[in-house]
């Protein structure tokens, strides 16, 4: 996930800090943040000996109560289910395009920044 350190920010004006988290946004890697996610979660799941998908389920029933830690991981399995599947739908974009053939460079940048929006 893409890091944002800004030091004067009584400085910087709200157009600018827009403009700052849209290249920010525009500059990450949705692998990179997937990837980044599934170690929090996995790092959860050693915690609390507990799969996602099981612990989802229970938090949903309300058998995990509402500490901190488990609305931080139902978030962060939210987020890894809605970006999986935004990167997988445009991997199959760009398999139904190319049927086959290696897609040149270019098409990996435009996958990669289909999948950020």
């Amino acid at each position: 996930m893409s890091v944002i350190k800004i030091e004067n920010s009584k400085e910087m004006s709200a157009e600018e800090f827009q403009q700052t988290l849209q290249e920010a946004w525009e500059s990450g890697s949705p692998l990179d943040d997937l990837l980044e996610i599934v170690w929090q979660l996995v790092e959860l799941e050693q915690k609390y000996e507990m799969k996602s998908a099981d612990f989802i389920e229970k938090f949903r029933r309300g058998e995990m109560g509402d500490e901190m830690d488990f609305i931080w991981w139902a978030s962060i399995y939210a987020l890894y289910l809605d970006l999986r599947e935004r990167i997988e739908k445009a991997l199959l974009k760009v398999a139904v395009v190319w049927e086959g053939e290696k897609p040149p460079v270019e098409t990996s940048k435009k996958t990669a920044k289909a999948v950020a929006t």
